[in-house]
């Protein structure tokens, strides 16, 4: 439930060397769930913690330095989806930025944000999903319709469309 740990009108932001992120979750996800393959990043005051663990083959964690002065922040992600991504962007920095996914001025912020600190934009990755409810439509509540769309088609819009100003 991404709701509970990305804030609001968040500012923050840190930037990790891609090689470096890749090759700690590799070290980590040797503990992970082999059918998940699930790590955790906690990204807390200067530093990123990259953590697994199962009840086969134990637990793993490995940090990394980098500025940050935001409210901590837990999210989990496949290991071998998130590495393969690393390895697209070669040996560059990833931007990681903590942000809810709905806050439509949210993202047009971090947009501009990321615009003015670089200058333009490499990859947009707006990936979001929201199961919702597994009924026939007619069953289901407009609000939960309504929050279903706002994750998974309008967010994902919003940061395309925000990112294709200054994609090229």
């Amino acid at each position: 439930n991404y709701e509970a740990v990305m804030p609001r009108d968040n500012t923050k932001f840190a930037v990790v060397r891609s090689s470096e992120l890749s090759a700690a979750i590799q070290r980590v996800a040797q503990f992970a769930d082999e059918r998940s393959g699930a790590v955790r990043l906690r990204l807390e005051a200067n530093e990123l913690k990259i953590s697994s663990q199962s009840s086969e083959s134990g637990e793993s964690e490995d940090t990394i330095d980098t500025p940050y002065s935001g409210d901590p922040i837990v999210v989990g992600f496949n290991s071998t989806y998130i590495v393969d991504f690393l390895k697209a962007l070669g040996n560059e920095g990833a931007t990681l930025v903590p942000l809810d996914i709905t806050d439509g001025p949210g993202i047009d912020r971090m947009g501009g944000a990321l615009y003015e600190r670089f200058g333009k934009l490499d990859i947009l990755v707006a990936n979001a999903g929201l199961l919702g409810q597994l009924s026939p439509v007619g069953h289901i509540e407009p609000a939960i319709f309504e929050r279903v769309m706002a994750v998974n088609v309008t967010a994902n819009w919003r940061a395309c469309r925000r990112g294709a100003f200054f994609a090229n």
